[in-house]
């Protein structure tokens, strides 16, 4: 996250080579990247090639530290601070090496209405690496949901 600060460098990295370290760090954030199939790889570097992605990757990044200090930053953390109002499912890789499981515990604290956690067998990525399992949670979820 450090390193996102710097301004131009992070997307550069990303876009350099054609995309090439884009497969790596998808890689990397996999639990197991055996959904990672050429193609697939080739479809998310073609993505972070065309602007803005990749700027608007990294920027987000930037925003969680910057926005600590600048008004707009407290103004729209104050926002923040009102519970979510409406059903909630979050689903979490339980081996995801850049939002650790264990730092979303208690997420549930911050909704009044139903709340569901499920942690698939996954890093970063549940839709891809499950994808029937991932789907299975949210149809489950969304056919249990309230209809008004």
């Amino acid at each position: 996250m450090i390193g996102f600060q710097l301004p131009f460098l992070p997307e550069r990295s990303l876009t350099a080579h054609e995309g090439a370290r884009i497969r790596d760090l998808i890689a990397s954030w996999s639990h197991d990247e055996a959904w990672l199939d050429v193609d697939t790889a080739n479809a998310y570097r073609s993505a972070f090639l065309r602007w803005p992605t990749a700027h608007t990757a990294v920027e987000y990044h930037r925003w969680a530290v910057r926005s600590s200090i600048r008004p707009d930053g407290i103004t729209y953390m104050s926002l923040m601070e009102a519970p979510v109002q409406r059903s909630v499912l979050q689903i979490q890789g339980e081996f995801d090496p850049m939002v650790l499981a264990s730092s979303v515990d208690g997420s549930d604290a911050y909704v009044r209405a139903p709340y569901m956690r499920i942690d698939l067998p996954t890093g970063h990525f549940p839709h891809e690496e499950q994808p029937d399992m991932f789907n299975a949670a949210l149809i489950d979820w969304l056919g249990a949901l309230e209809r008004p």
